[in-house]
C-alpha cells in the first residue's frame, strides 16, 4: 500500500523540521519514535487517552518522514511501560505499590494500542520495541555502582550528617545537579532521571543491534519520546544523564527529543532537544 502524507499537529510539523535539520548527507538517520506510554494498572479507555493520542501522532509522524525522506530514514516504533508507577517531583521520586506486574516480553498491550499498531500499514508489529521501567531500574543501579567505583568525575556522593545515608548526584553541563540515587547501608533507591537515562541508552543499544552500516559502524540516531507534562523533569533530566553519563564515547550523532503534552491531544506541548554534547535547543 502506497503511503500518503497525513495532517500533523504543530508538534508533528516541528519534529519533521527537526529531523530534516539533522539528516546526514552520506548515511541514514535512525529515528526511534516512543509513544503510547501507559501504566498497566490503569487500562480503561479514559486512562489511555494520552497513550492513544501520542501513539497515533507518532505513527502519523513516522508516515510523513518515510513519505518525504524514504531511505534516508530508518524508522523504529517503541513503547515504554510504566511498571514501576513512579511519582516524580522536585524533592525526589517514589515508587507506587502494585505497579510491577507487567512483563513487556510476555504480557499483551492494551487492546486499543494494539489496534492502532495493527491498523497502520507502516508498522510491522513484530518489530515494535517494548521496554519497561523495572528492568531499566535494575540495570541503572548496577551501572551506577560500577561508575562510582571507577571515580567518574561527573558523579558526586554526598553523605548525610550522621554518615548513615548518602545521595549520588550527576553534575555536568546541567543547570542544576541531578539526584540519581539515595543510599542507606546496602539499599540503593534509584531516582527517575537515573532510570530514564538507562532506558535511553538501552534504546540506543537496541538500535545499534538492529541497524548497522556497511562497515559495521552504527548509524546516527534520534530518539523522539512522547510524555505527559508532569513527567517533563523526569525525562529531560534522564536525557542529560543518558547522554552525559551512560552513553559510551562515540563519534556519531546521538539525539534525544522529549515531547511533553500539556493535554492528552498534544495541542499544547513542550519540546526539548538534547544531543550527545548536552546542548539543548528549547
Amino acid at each position: 500500500m502506497a503511503l500518503s502524507k497525513q495532517p500533523l499537529k504543530p508538534y508533528g510539523d516541528q519534529l519533521v523540521q527537526l529531523v530534516q535539520q539533522h539528516l546526514p548527507q552520506d548515511q541514514p538517520l535512525v529515528v526511534y519514535l516512543e509513544a503510547g506510554h501507559f501504566d498497566p494498572r490503569f487500562t480503561d479507555p479514559e486512562d489511555l487517552e494520552f497513550a492513544r493520542e501520542s501513539l497515533q501522532g507518532a505513527i502519523d509522524l513516522g508516515n510523513n518522514l518515510v513519505v518525504e525522506h524514504r531511505d534516508r530514514v530508518r524508522l523504529v516504533f517503541g513503547i515504554l511501560v510504566d511498571n514501576l508507577g513512579l511519582n516524580c517531583g522536585d524533592q525526589g521520586c517514589s515508587i507506587k505499590p502494585g505497579a510491577g506486574t507487567f512483563n513487556a516480553e510476555k504480557d499483551p498491550l492494551p487492546a486499543e494500542l494494539e489496534a492502532l499498531l495493527v491498523a497502520s500499514p507502516l508498522v510491522k508489529r513484530n518489530r515494535v520495541m517494548l521496554h519497561d521501567e523495572r528492568n531499566a531500574k535494575n540495570r541503572a543501579i548496577e551501572k551506577l555502582r560500577r561508575k562510582l567505583k571507577s571515580n567518574v568525575a561527573n558523579l558526586v556522593r554526598v553523605p548525610s550528617a550522621d554518615g548513615n545515608k548518602s545521595e549520588v548526584f550527576f553534575r555536568k553541563d546541567t543547570p542544576d545537579e541531578v539526584l540519581l540515587a539515595n543510599i542507606a547501608g546496602d539499599s540503593w533507591s534509584a531516582q527517575c532521571p537515573l532510570i530514564m537515562g538507562q532506558h535511553y541508552v538501552d534504546v540506543f543499544d537496541a538500535l545499534d543491534h538492529r541497524y548497522r552500516g556497511s562497515n559495521r559502524e552504527v548509524y546516527p540516531k534520534m530518539v523522539i519520546d512522547f510524555s505527559e507534562q508532569m513527567d517533563r523533569q523526569k525525562v529531560t533530566r534522564g536525557s542529560q544523564v543518558g547522554l552525559g553519563l551512560f552513553l559510551p564515547p562515540t563519534s556519531l550523532p546521538h539525539h534525544i527529543v522529549n515531547v511533553c503534552f500539556w493535554d492528552p491531544q498534544g495541542d499544547r506541548y513542550d519540546l526539548d532537544h538534547f544531543s550527545a554534547n548536552l546542548k539543548a535547543d528549547e
